[in-house]
């Protein structure tokens, strides 16, 4: 099966903290493009990163790695600081054989 990964990018800790400002995961684009690729029938996650406003690469890489079924089928949608975790991942960490 298709499936999408949205990773969010890195939001001010003042916004982030805020409960009337959306969280990354909800803001922005992401619902949209939820709405589309899950109309192309397409799984779509988004995970919530954690502490957003002060990335720890090797934290967000463990969160991406939890529980996505990663496979040659899965596209992959960082915002900025999201985009960097897929760099920051490789496939023994994922449990992926992805060639």
């Amino acid at each position: 099966m298709k499936n999408a990964v949205l990773v969010h990018g890195k939001p001010r800790q003042d916004k982030y903290e805020n409960p009337s400002i959306p969280k990354p995961y909800e803001a922005n684009w992401f619902p949209w493009a939820t709405k589309k690729l899950e109309q192309h029938r397409y799984q779509v996650t988004r995970p919530q990163m954690p502490k957003p406003y002060q990335p720890d690469y090797r934290d967000w890489s463990l969160e991406f790695g939890r529980e996505r079924r990663i496979t040659h089928e899965t596209t992959l949608v960082g915002l900025s600081a999201g985009g960097r975790v897929f760099a920051e991942v490789d496939e023994w960490a994922l449990g992926c054989n992805c060639r």
